[in-house]
């Protein structure tokens, strides 16, 4: 059983690889599902980090606090992408609904997995 540490690293690296390499083969374009996965990473990712540090500071954080710091990330994500001209203008407002309700589906899967991984003692 990995720890929560080298999970939550496995799932950095993996969504910095599959959105990296959906910049450069434009695959959120021929995919329509490639951009609500990344989401899910991302938010599966910020959960498991949040709870992670939290961990370390030895402290425990309840799931509300989880969702509220990934909704942050998510709508900072968001921003930047309207600042670097990345939203889509013709279904703006569908799109960023699915993205931050995927962010806070991966958030929730994300706590619930740290949350069984610290039961079993995996800590770091």
């Amino acid at each position: 059983m990995p720890s929560l540490f080298v999970l939550q690293a496995i799932v950095l690296v993996t969504t910095a690889v599959l959105h990296a390499a959906g910049l450069f083969l434009f695959l959120q374009y021929y995919f329509w599902w490639y951009d609500i996965m990344l989401h899910f990473l991302g938010g599966l990712w910020v959960a498991l980090a949040f709870q992670w540090y939290a961990q370390a500071q030895k402290r425990l954080v309840l799931i509300l606090p989880t969702i509220l710091v990934v909704l942050i990330v998510g709508i900072g994500w968001e921003v930047f992408e309207i600042l670097v001209g990345a939203s889509r203008e013709d279904n703006f407002m569908f799109d960023t609904s699915l993205d931050m309700l995927m962010d806070t589906i991966g958030g929730i899967v994300g706590y619930a997995t740290a949350a069984y991984l610290l039961a079993r003692g995996a800590h770091r």
